[in-house]
């Protein structure tokens, strides 16, 4: 890809496909749908084109080195060191959800993800709601 024949190194940060509808519900449906309704609807399947809703391995694929959301501040300063072209220290904190509140998963809710984003699930090891 371009990044390669640049000689760049590139990296992605790939987060819990369960913790990415949440979040996507919170930023899009929460005044006006119930998390459920939101979940069973396919509301947040927008189209071929809307990257926010697709796995992420769809954008991920040629990625150097895949690091994930949740652990990220806390291995920060692992991957600094081992890739060396990474600021070292910590990570500014950039808009921060106030509302982090998320229903309790059903098991309908749980099978939706794994079913859409099945291929985040396998690629990253993901197993569940965290």
């Amino acid at each position: 890809a371009f990044l390669d024949e640049m000689g760049a190194t590139s990296y992605g940060v790939v987060r819990n496909p369960w913790d990415r509808m949440a979040s996507l519900w919170r930023a899009s449906a929460p005044g006006s749908t119930s998390f459920h309704a939101y979940m069973i609807s396919g509301k947040f399947r927008h189209g071929d084109m809307d990257i926010l809703t697709q796995p992420q391995q769809t954008w991920l694929e040629h990625v150097d080195h895949v690091m994930r959301y949740e652990m990220l501040e806390e291995q920060w300063d692992y991957w600094a060191d081992r890739y060396g072209d990474l600021p070292v220290g910590p990570i500014p904190v950039i808009n921060r959800s106030k509302n982090r509140a998320v229903p309790e998963w059903t098991s309908e809710e749980i099978d939706i993800v794994a079913q859409r984003f099945a291929v985040d699930i396998e690629t990253y090891g993901y197993e569940g709601p965290s």
